[in-house]
C-alpha cells in the first residue's frame, strides 16, 4: 500500500466511526436481522459501532439498493466501502453521492483517486482541484492531485501544490512527499529531500526505509 492509500485508508477509517456515533443512539435497538431498509441501516449502525466495516458495508449496501435518493444512507454505504478497502467497488456510490450532495469531498477524494490509479492524470487533477484545505480529507485530496502531475512528469506543478499546502502544518510530512515525488522523476534532489524528511521524524519506518533506499 503506498503512502496516498494508508493517508487516505486512515483518514476514512477515522470519518466513518466518526459518523457511527451520530447513529449509537438508535443502533442501541438494532440488535436483530431485518430485511427491511430500515432493519438494514440500523444493522450497519450497529456493526460500524462495533467497527465491524465488513459487515457494515454488507448492511449499508442492502438499506442502498431501495434508498438510492436517501443521501444518508448512501453516504454510509459508500464510506463504509472505502473504510474496508474495496475502492473500485465504492465508485459508483461515490458518484452517486456527487449527484444527491454536489462537492461531497470524501466522493470527490476517492474519484480523483481512482483516476490517479487508472493514470487518468488529468481527469484526477480536475476532479481534485476543487477542493480547498478545509479538513484532512481535502489535505489528502492535495496530495493526490500533487502526485497526478507527479505521473504527468511536471515536478514543478506538484511541488506548488504541496508549496500550497505549507499553512496546513505538515510540513515534515511534505517533505518526505518530496522525496518520493522527486525519486519517481529522477531529479537527483530527491537524496536532499529523504535526509530532511529522515532528520525530521527518524523513527517511522517508511522514511527510513526510502531513505535508505535513495542512499
Amino acid at each position: 500500500m503506498t503512502p496516498i492509500s494508508r493517508l487516505i485508508m486512515a483518514i476514512v477509517v477515522f470519518l466513518s466511526f466518526s459518523m457511527a456515533q451520530v447513529g449509537t443512539v438508535s443502533a442501541q435497538i438494532a440488535g436483530f436481522s431485518s430485511p427491511s431498509p430500515s432493519g438494514s441501516y440500523l444493522a450497519g449502525l450497529e456493526a460500524l459501532n462495533n467497527l465491524n466495516i465488513s459487515e457494515a458495508a454488507s448492511s449499508f449496501l442492502d438499506a442502498a439498493q431501495s434508498q438510492w435518493d436517501n443521501p444518508a444512507v448512501i453516504e454510509r454505504a459508500f464510506a463504509a466501502l472505502v473504510a474496508e478497502g474495496r475502492i473500485d467497488d465504492a465508485k459508483g456510490l461515490a458518484r452517486r453521492m456527487l449527484v444527491l450532495s454536489p462537492g461531497h469531498n470524501l466522493a470527490t477524494l476517492v474519484l480523483g483517486t481512482i483516476a490517479l490509479k487508472e493514470r487518468r492524470y488529468k481527469s484526477a487533477i480536475n476532479q481534485l482541484k476543487t477542493l480547498g484545505l478545509g479538513n484532512y480529507v481535502d489535505i489528502a485530496a492535495y496530495v493526490v492531485r500533487a502526485w497526478a502531475y507527479v505521473g504527468q512528469s511536471d515536478l514543478a506543478k506538484a511541488f506548488d501544490v504541496l508549496d500550497e499546502m505549507k499553512s496546513s502544518g505538515l510540513e515534515k510530512f511534505l517533505i518526505f512527499h518530496r522525496a518520493l515525488m522527486a525519486d519517481v522523476v529522477g531529479d537527483p534532489r530527491a537524496l536532499d529531500f529523504a535526509k530532511n524528511a529522515y532528520e525530521a521524524d527518524p523513527y517511522v519506518p517508511t522514511i527510513v526505509e526510502t531513505y535508505a533506499r535513495i542512499l
